[in-house]
């Protein structure tokens, strides 16, 4: 069962999410914060249920509902309620709504609630038996799951003589919310034009896919052109920027092969121009390159990341999606490109704030990219990856440069150590120069007299509060001579380590 979760309070939201993927085998296909979000959820994604609160800001949950109902729209619903709220829930039922779970919410009841619903959807669809479900079937399921779909299907197109089918399949994750609507509509008008053909639509919301199989006694071709001139430009044309692929297959025995076929055409999307009918002649035209990754990209990001600077990091991100563009790469090459650059910079988060990492493991952009069918996708998710950093950096504190403390905390572990500035730079992975520009730029002091003054320092407290000697205080923050450590020690602080202790 594909679930949608619409509450306003965050906390809830996400605990009953992982709640339900925990305990249970549904899926969570959204969250939304409010009705306005959860409304356009439903009409894109057409979540089999909905489990929304019903004060929330913008839209409440059951004005939500209300436009559910005004546009035709099948799907479950329960509520969430608190006991002030019964006359709420009691208005609810006028619009569907059969079931409410109180807050605060049970394990128990909720499972429980979430078997009820599955048993009422399933009993649902074992009744409905329309064309459009046995084809939705055949894709989800394969000829083998959905064999009685496949024979009721095939005899339906042999009764009506049909014997040439093209199958066509269209990605709707960019295009406008009630996109599957218009289109049906626009099909209709299509088909309306001729007597010896039809066509069957059905929607695969999990995936956001549109399937139209179009039967025809023989193949003459005019479907396709016209589809392409009415549905794929036109759309495009009015910003609704759809991937859409199509094939052809006879007997109807091949129609599972062809599903198989036109799925894999959807994925040369990622680097075909918009507006444009994927055939396999079309693929047949496409000059790939060989695959070649920005790897200098890579560091020039570390460098912007660690000294928090914004506008270089979504320069990069420019130059980035510019080079993916400017190439002709397989579909899995540029996908494999997103998701490496992805990794690259979720690994140097984990390894200089932590905190920030985790927080870029929830926004789920790994999974997304992997899901992603065109390269606009990837560009938005990435950019998404980019705004988060930045604006996390803006909240930091002065000494804002990740690379700089990941160095003062290495010095703080190692300065009873003969720590070098090459040393600490190859534990940073960067280049000592740079190490030291970063010193100067952040802290206003080089890197040898910072570990000076840290050493003495820490010689102080121990000169202050112990009895140790010269020599083991001197051995203690790093100095193995101890005449040099009292040149040092007087350098810094106008005075030697044995006036320090007796003035103080």
């Amino acid at each position: 069962m594909r679930i949608l979760i619409v509450e306003d309070e965050i906390k809830i939201r996400v605990g009953m999410g992982k709640l339900i993927t925990a305990e249970t085998n549904h899926e969570i296909i959204g969250e939304a914060k409010n009705g306005k979000e959860g409304l356009e959820m439903i009409i894109r994604f057409k979540p089999d249920l909905v489990i929304t609160d019903i004060k929330m800001p913008e839209m409440d949950g059951l004005e939500m509902l209300t436009k559910v109902k005004e546009q035709d729209i099948k799907v479950h619903a329960i509520i969430l309620t608190g006991y002030s709220e019964f006359e709420y829930a009691r208005k609810a039922l006028t619009l569907g709504v059969k079931d409410y779970l109180l807050k605060p919410i049970g394990v128990e009841d909720l499972t429980k609630m979430l078997v009820d619903v599955g048993e009422k959807i399933k009993s649902e669809n074992e009744n409905k038996g329309t064309p459009d479900g046995f084809l939705r079937d055949v894709y989800l399921n394969g000829m083998i799951g959905a064999k009685e779909s496949f024979e009721k299907l095939k005899l339906l197109c042999e009764r009506k003589g049909y014997e040439s089918y093209s199958l066509y399949m269209g990605y709707i994750g960019e295009g406008i919310p009630t996109y599957s609507g218009v289109f049906s509509q626009n099909m209709e008008d299509i088909m309306d034009k001729y007597q010896d053909k039809e066509c069957i639509i059905s929607y695969a919301g999990k995936f956001q896919e549109i399937i139209c199989l179009v039967m025809e006694k023989k193949d003459q071709g005019e479907i396709m052109e016209l589809f392409t001139k009415k549905i794929v430009k036109n759309h495009f044309a009015n910003d609704n920027p759809v991937v859409w692929s199509m094939t052809e297959f006879e007997p109807f025995e091949n129609i599972y092969e062809s599903m198989q076929k036109v799925q894999k055409l959807q994925s040369y999307g990622m680097i075909l121009e918009k507006g444009m009918l994927i055939t396999e002649k079309v693929i047949e035209r496409i000059q790939l390159e060989d695959y070649i990754y920005p790897s200098e990209l890579e560091g020039k990001f570390k460098v912007s990341i660690c000294n928090g600077s914004g506008k270089t990091i979504q320069n990069n991100a420019d130059e980035f999606t510019t080079y993916m563009k400017a190439h002709c790469f397989l579909p899995e090459s540029v996908k494999q490109a997103y998701i490496k650059l992805y990794s690259f910079i979720a690994n140097l988060l984990q390894e200089i704030d932590v905190k920030s990492y985790e927080q870029l493991l929830n926004m789920f952009i790994l999974k997304k990219m992997s899901e992603a069918r065109t390269q606009t996708e990837l560009e938005k998710l990435l950019m998404d990856m980019v705004f988060f950093i930045i604006n996390t950096q803006e909240k930091k504190e002065d000494i804002s440069n990740y690379t700089i403390k990941r160095a003062i905390n290495y010095i703080r572990e190692h300065y009873k150590e003969g720590i070098t500035l090459e040393e600490v730079a190859r534990k940073l992975d960067i280049t000592p120069e740079y190490l030291s520009t970063l010193f100067n730029r952040e802290m206003n002091i080089n890197y040898s007299t910072f570990l000076k003054q840290f050493r003495i320092s820490h010689a102080k407290r121990l000169l202050k509060g112990t009895n140790m000697r010269v020599y083991a205080i001197a051995e203690a923050v790093g100095y193995s001579d101890p005449k040099y450590f009292i040149r040092v020690f007087k350098e810094v602080s106008g005075q030697s380590p044995k006036e320090y202790r007796q003035q103080s």
